[in-house]
């Protein structure tokens, strides 16, 4: 039975970039270990467009909006907006936790990890928030098993758009400006 990673890499005809990620400088200025399952389907080819909805973010200023290092910001722009009150984090974030945002969907919705001190990256929840900051949705798996749900049709969520999502065009890569 093949990985999630496998199912992904061989659906989408991931093909490896010319170049490498800087992980170890990504941990460095997130200030938390990246999912090794996200590592390797970025390092696959996977840095673009899942479904036609879901926006991967990649390491690195040629990703622009999509940049995973800029991750801290908005997790900086959450706590501003719980304590102004214009959203609520999720009922269930522990105290010590931080969200990291790993991708965006064309409807504006965000997902991250909740990464916690002590906690292994392959054991990093998925977080679902709504574009408003209203809805927030738990996935208790890793970043390919996720998308593999998807693609399978076994992962359920109010914030997937049927309308805008299609898992028959299952991959698209970023072109070299990050589009």
């Amino acid at each position: 039975m093949k990985s999630s990673l496998e199912h992904l890499t061989d659906a989408g005809g991931l093909i490896p970039g010319p170049g490498t990620f800087d992980w170890e400088g990504a941990h460095s200025r997130l200030q938390t270990r990246i999912p090794e399952d996200f590592r390797m389907l970025l390092d696959a080819g996977g840095a673009g467009v899942w479904f036609d909805y879901i926006q991967m973010y990649a390491p690195g200023k040629r990703y622009q909006d999509r940049d995973l290092l800029d991750s801290g910001a908005v997790w900086d722009d959450l706590l501003l907006f719980w304590e102004e009150g214009y959203s609520a984090p999720p009922a269930d974030l522990p105290a010590d936790a931080r969200l990291i945002a790993w991708a965006a969907t064309a409807a504006g919705h965000k997902l991250f990890w909740l990464t916690r001190p002590g906690v292994p990256p392959g054991e990093y929840p998925v977080y679902f928030e709504s574009y408003e900051g209203d809805t927030w949705e738990r996935f208790d798996m890793t970043t390919t098993d996720f998308l593999a749900g998807i693609l399978r049709g076994d992962v359920r969520s109010k914030l997937l758009s049927a309308f805008l999502m299609n898992v028959t065009d299952v991959f698209k890569p970023y072109t070299f400006d990050g589009a």
